[in-house]
């Protein structure tokens, strides 16, 4: 996400047809989402992510997930001072407002 000219955010959309086709779900999944201390940021690139996914006939969206379909990532709030492990990413504690 560009703001003046200036990255402020970014996430990864993907639909992974072999999952749908497994598992029946029409669920377009997100992650790797990284953002400024913004509202109006954060909201859009989530609706990105969910107009992207209506466009190409995912029902719903799912997330944050890491390398898999089946490795939910979600996304810390609380525990910041804690040290972080190697499977796990790092945010801000803005991210749960």
């Amino acid at each position: 996400a560009l703001k003046n000219e200036k990255v402020v955010g970014r996430i990864a959309g993907i639909i992974n047809p072999r999952y749908i086709e497994k598992w029946q779900n029409k669920y377009a999944r997100f992650g790797w989402i990284d953002f400024i201390d913004d509202e109006e940021v954060s909201k859009a690139l989530l609706e990105t992510v969910e107009n992207w996914g209506r466009e190409n006939g995912m029902e719903a969206i799912h997330g944050p997930l890491g390398f898999t379909d089946l490795d939910p990532e979600g996304m810390l709030i609380e525990g910041f001072e804690e040290l972080g492990t190697i499977a796990t990413i790092y945010n801000y504690p803005y991210y749960s407002q």
